[in-house]
């Protein structure tokens, strides 16, 4: 039961981070929005990596 209440706890927090990011580039510069965008992009993918189950093969 404790590894559920983690996972969901986990989950809740990248879907708060996500939505944390807003719609908007927050840099005037287009070099320096395209180093935003890239590390936003990163941190999503890191959370949506943390939220994923852990898979393995099962024997048919």
């Amino acid at each position: 039961m404790q590894q559920c209440s983690r996972s969901l706890h986990v989950q809740l927090l990248a879907l708060t981070l996500a939505l944390s990011f807003g719609s908007y580039l927050s840099i005037r510069k287009f070099d320096h929005q395209a180093v935003e965008l890239f590390i936003k992009g990163a941190a999503l993918n890191r959370m949506i990596q943390i939220c994923k189950p852990d898979s393995y093969e099962v024997e048919a």
